[in-house]
């Protein structure tokens, strides 16, 4: 989670109205079918600081699930792949900041496993993708999950990120051919418009600030396309839908 405000949380909170329903609580108790046999699974959730994390049973059966430097809330029970048989558990935790987390575990009829995680806002269609919000500071970034053959639920990264925001430039800066700096391709024009089309926000820089470091592919008000680092759109553009 990048800059918070009041804007981030509207938009987490109607982020996880859209994906658990609204008004919905995790649970620490349900009964449920998870594995398809017709008959109904108990389900338990309970906190185990002492093992640092939760405890989550089903049944006769149980396993312990840990996440990182959070509150830990509950689960809901998710349908990742409606053509399967299977019901999945998401254990969830809302960190600082609304950081959202989820540990997603599978029954087979006799053990829990976990199948995998993320952080974010997520959405579930049923075909067997999980899409992954995450606040970017003006901008939301998309990530996708698939569950695979073997019932593993997997990160599939992309290059780039779509922004898709235009701004105004406050004072020119030079746009470069590659990600890297130098190789000028354009100079933005004050006053002039850009459009923000993607994201690579995969560099990592010596002096912790990472954030700032990410790689911006943008469109000139003359139709040059090039690259320019987040810092200095941060600083050289106006009208940017920052939360913060």
């Amino acid at each position: 989670m990048k800059k918070l405000s009041i804007f981030t949380l509207l938009f987490s909170l109607l982020l996880f109205a859209a994906t658990a329903g609204f008004g919905q609580e995790p649970m620490k108790t349900a009964n449920v079918d998870l594995n398809g046999d017709g008959v109904s699974d108990k389900i338990s959730f309970t906190l185990n600081r002492a093992m640092g994390g939760f405890a989550l049973s089903v049944n006769e059966t149980s396993v312990i699930g840990k996440f990182k430097d959070a509150d830990i809330n509950g689960f809901f029970i998710v349908d990742v792949k409606r053509a399967d048989r299977y019901k999945e558990i998401a254990a969830v935790s809302y960190g600082e900041g609304y950081d959202y987390q989820y540990l997603l575990f599978r029954y087979d009829g006799s053990t829990v496993v976990e199948i995998g995680g993320f952080s974010g806002m997520p959405s579930y269609s049923g075909n067997g993708i999980v899409l992954v919000e995450n606040w970017m500071g003006f901008w939301s970034k998309k990530d996708k999950y698939l569950l695979d053959a073997s019932g593993r639920l997997r990160h599939v990264p992309q290059e780039l990120y779509y922004v898709g925001i235009e701004a105004t430039v406050k004072k020119s800066f030079p746009v470069y051919k590659s990600r890297v700096e130098g190789n000028v391709v354009a100079n933005t024009l004050t006053n002039s418009r850009i459009l923000i089309l993607a994201c690579d926000p995969s560099p990592k820089c010596t002096d912790g600030g990472d954030y700032f470091c990410d790689w911006y592919l943008i469109k000139t008000t003359t139709g040059l396309v090039g690259w320019v680092r987040l810092k200095t759109l941060s600083e050289k553009l106006e009208s940017l839908p920052w939360a913060g």
